[in-house]
Protein backbone atom coordinates (compact mmCIF):
# COMPACT_ATOMS: atom_id res chain seq x y z
CA UNK A 1 0.00 0.00 0.00
CA UNK A 2 1.70 3.38 -0.95
CA UNK A 3 -0.77 5.44 0.08
CA UNK A 4 0.05 6.29 4.27
CA UNK A 5 -3.39 8.16 4.87
CA UNK A 6 -5.52 5.31 3.29
CA UNK A 7 -3.08 3.13 5.21
CA UNK A 8 -4.43 4.82 7.97
CA UNK A 9 -7.52 5.14 7.61
CA UNK A 10 -8.36 1.25 6.21
CA UNK A 11 -5.47 -0.71 8.87
CA UNK A 12 -7.22 0.99 11.75
CA UNK A 13 -10.10 3.71 10.82
CA UNK A 14 -8.55 6.51 11.78
CA UNK A 15 -8.20 9.90 9.88
CA UNK A 16 -5.20 11.90 10.98
CA UNK A 17 -5.02 15.71 12.34
CA UNK A 18 -3.30 18.15 9.58
CA UNK A 19 -0.21 17.98 11.53
CA UNK A 20 0.06 14.68 11.72
CA UNK A 21 -0.14 14.54 8.23
CA UNK A 22 2.28 17.41 8.14
CA UNK A 23 4.75 14.76 9.96
CA UNK A 24 4.14 11.70 8.12
CA UNK A 25 4.20 13.02 4.42
CA UNK A 26 7.56 14.75 5.86
CA UNK A 27 8.85 11.29 7.27
CA UNK A 28 8.20 9.89 3.67
CA UNK A 29 9.58 12.10 1.44
CA UNK A 30 12.62 13.15 3.82
CA UNK A 31 15.72 11.51 5.48
CA UNK A 32 15.43 13.37 7.95
CA UNK A 33 12.52 14.98 10.45
CA UNK A 34 11.95 16.85 13.15
CA UNK A 35 8.60 17.77 15.03
CA UNK A 36 8.41 20.81 17.82
CA UNK A 37 4.74 20.17 19.53
CA UNK A 38 3.94 20.28 22.59
CA UNK A 39 3.06 17.12 24.89
CA UNK A 40 -0.35 15.09 24.02
CA UNK A 41 -0.18 15.98 19.90
CA UNK A 42 -0.24 13.10 18.53
CA UNK A 43 3.81 12.95 17.55
CA UNK A 44 4.14 9.34 19.22
CA UNK A 45 1.16 8.23 17.72
CA UNK A 46 2.42 9.62 13.97
CA UNK A 47 5.15 8.05 14.87
CA UNK A 48 3.82 4.04 15.48
CA UNK A 49 1.97 4.71 12.43
CA UNK A 50 5.22 5.62 10.03
CA UNK A 51 6.68 2.24 11.44
CA UNK A 52 3.95 0.40 10.89
CA UNK A 53 3.38 2.22 7.56
CA UNK A 54 6.91 1.23 6.35
CA UNK A 55 6.56 -2.26 7.46
CA UNK A 56 3.75 -3.27 5.13
CA UNK A 57 5.00 -0.64 2.60
CA UNK A 58 8.31 -2.47 2.03
CA UNK A 59 9.23 -6.51 1.38
CA UNK A 60 12.84 -5.34 2.81
CA UNK A 61 13.00 -3.07 5.73
CA UNK A 62 14.35 -2.55 9.30
CA UNK A 63 12.74 0.10 11.48
CA UNK A 64 14.69 1.73 14.39
CA UNK A 65 13.29 3.40 17.04
CA UNK A 66 14.71 5.47 19.64
CA UNK A 67 13.93 7.30 22.70
CA UNK A 68 16.27 9.22 25.38
CA UNK A 69 15.46 6.55 28.02
CA UNK A 70 14.58 2.99 28.13
CA UNK A 71 11.13 3.83 29.64
CA UNK A 72 10.52 5.74 26.69
CA UNK A 73 11.47 3.62 23.97
CA UNK A 74 9.10 0.56 25.97
CA UNK A 75 6.15 1.96 27.67
CA UNK A 76 5.82 5.26 25.03
CA UNK A 77 6.46 4.33 21.25
CA UNK A 78 6.34 0.51 21.53
CA UNK A 79 2.94 1.10 23.91
CA UNK A 80 1.69 3.07 20.92
CA UNK A 81 3.01 0.65 18.53
CA UNK A 82 1.46 -2.70 20.35
CA UNK A 83 -1.87 -0.69 20.62
CA UNK A 84 -2.13 -0.28 17.17
CA UNK A 85 -1.27 -3.69 16.10
CA UNK A 86 -3.84 -5.00 18.49
CA UNK A 87 -6.61 -2.80 17.07
CA UNK A 88 -5.66 -3.13 13.21
CA UNK A 89 -8.42 -4.62 11.26
CA UNK A 90 -5.84 -6.53 9.76
CA UNK A 91 -3.60 -8.86 11.52
CA UNK A 92 -0.26 -8.38 12.20
CA UNK A 93 1.86 -10.88 14.07
CA UNK A 94 2.21 -10.13 17.84
CA UNK A 95 4.70 -7.58 18.67
CA UNK A 96 7.31 -8.32 21.62
CA UNK A 97 8.03 -5.60 24.10
CA UNK A 98 9.89 -3.60 21.41
CA UNK A 99 10.34 -5.46 18.16
CA UNK A 100 7.95 -6.58 15.66
CA UNK A 101 9.09 -9.07 12.73
CA UNK A 102 7.34 -9.29 9.62
CA UNK A 103 9.66 -11.93 7.83
CA UNK A 104 13.49 -11.87 7.89
CA UNK A 105 14.76 -8.74 6.21
CA UNK A 106 11.59 -7.14 7.43
CA UNK A 107 11.38 -6.23 11.13
CA UNK A 108 10.99 -2.97 13.41
CA UNK A 109 12.82 -2.56 16.91
CA UNK A 110 13.24 0.16 19.67
CA UNK A 111 16.33 1.33 21.41
CA UNK A 112 17.25 4.09 23.53
CA UNK A 113 20.02 6.42 22.97
CA UNK A 114 21.39 6.39 26.79
CA UNK A 115 20.81 3.18 27.80
CA UNK A 116 21.20 0.92 24.59
CA UNK A 117 19.20 -2.53 23.48
CA UNK A 118 17.54 -4.19 26.45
Amino acid sequence: MSDPFLFTKVFFDHELWPKQVEILQSVIDNPLTAVKACHASGKTFTAALAVLYFLIRYREVVVITTAPTWTQVERVMWGEIRGLVARSKYPFPKPLTTSLKLGPGRYAFGLSTNEGVR
